[in-house]
């Protein structure tokens, strides 16, 4: 009889481990349809005992929720609002939105795939990165803005492909225009009457001049 020899992983430290893992997840997740990516795959990528995955996430649905996370800040980092930065990191809020909707069709609870820290975290790292947000634009303006680039990204990388007549070029007209917005966001909160006092040093200071 045949003895099936068991492979020896070696020990890595948690972090790195969890980490490995969720790296693992997202070449996987580039590479197939998301219902054939399971935890043995993803354990054999990351060279790790897929029991891991059940210490560090719960489940695999866990990890792909972490995974979720991690493509906000992947697609974030090095944002600063131009067309070009935006154009770099689109395949990771892309890959992100397609698994937020499909964990929301595989029944996985709605508000449990998203924390609600990532939505500040995503206003704060806007502020941090784009400086036409960091010059006394108010809070609701960003909130807006927030929204709209959640959903157009969302909506882009989930539907785009079911609309009839949506070019390459419709794309990059969406982003340019979310560009000039971006930079223009202070005029267009004073227009929409959202400032509140927020930027009235800053108008009567223009009236000055």
């Amino acid at each position: 009889m045949a003895v099936t020899k068991r492979t020896i992983r070696p020990w890595v430290p948690g972090e790195i481990a969890a980490q490995r893992m969720v790296d693992a997840t997202i070449e996987l997740l580039t590479e197939r349809r998301f219902s054939e990516v399971n935890t043995r795959d993803i354990a054999e990528r990351a060279g790790l005992y897929k029991q891991l995955i059940s210490r560090h996430f719960g489940s695999l649905d866990g990890l792909f929720i972490e995974v979720v996370h991690q493509l906000m800040l992947r697609g974030l980092d090095g944002f600063d609002g131009t067309r070009a930065s935006l154009e770099k990191t689109q395949k990771f809020l892309d890959l992100r939105s397609r698994l937020i909707a499909w964990l929301v069709t595989s029944g996985v609870e709605p508000l449990s795939i998203v924390p609600e820290e990532d939505q500040d975290l995503f206003r704060q790292l806007m502020r941090s990165r784009v400086p036409a947000l960091s010059d006394g634009v108010p809070p609701r303006a960003v909130q807006a803005l927030s929204s709209i680039v959640g959903l157009l990204n969302h909506a882009g990388a989930v539907f785009a492909p079911t609309i009839h007549g949506v070019t390459p070029q419709d794309v990059q007209d969406v982003q340019l225009l979310m560009s000039y917005l971006l930079q223009h966001l202070g005029d267009a909160a004073e227009h929409c009457g959202w400032t509140e006092g927020v930027t009235a040093s800053k108008s009567a200071g223009k009236k000055s001049k």
